[in-house]
């Protein structure tokens, strides 16, 4: 018999192999970032809201195990939009697909191509949705 307990730590473990995921893929595209970015440097700050800083730019990768067009629109959390945005330094997206590694720049300009709304994940036991920004694939631009 499968009890709630064994159910939540399957979606656990889900979200826990997710998770490494995206840190495992934060190590290897920083590599690919120092080509256009050369002084580009992983953030040391556990809790930061987005993963790379150079001189000129912060960074937030997405690591997604998806084509960059699966799906019409791609999302990411308005919070990590409003830090890129508002920040001293130019603020990108990254996202890191299947067929490359993608950015998008954070301007007041191109969020009006964007909505926004709720979304996420449910899938794996909890509900996970939070407010995001749908980000139309369309405008993303391939880097590597």
């Amino acid at each position: 018999m499968v009890t709630t307990e064994t159910i939540r730590n399957i979606n656990y473990t889900s979200k826990q192999l997710d998770l490494n995921y995206g840190l495992g893929q934060e190590l290897i595209v920083i590599d690919e970032l120092k080509k256009y970015y050369p002084s580009v440097k992983k953030t040391t700050y556990k809790y930061c809201l987005y993963d790379y800083e150079s001189n000129s730019s912060i960074f937030e990768l997405k690591s997604r195990r998806i084509l960059k067009d699966t799906y019409r629109e791609i999302l990411i959390n308005t919070t990590k939009i409003e830090c890129l945005l508002h920040h001293d330094k130019k603020g990108y997206v990254l996202f890191n697909l299947y067929d490359g590694l993608y950015k998008f720049k954070v301007t007041d300009k191109s969020l009006k191509d964007c909505r926004f709304g709720q979304g996420g994940r449910t899938d794996r036991g909890l509900d996970e949705r939070n407010d995001v920004c749908f980000i139309p694939t369309r405008l993303l631009k391939k880097i590597a």
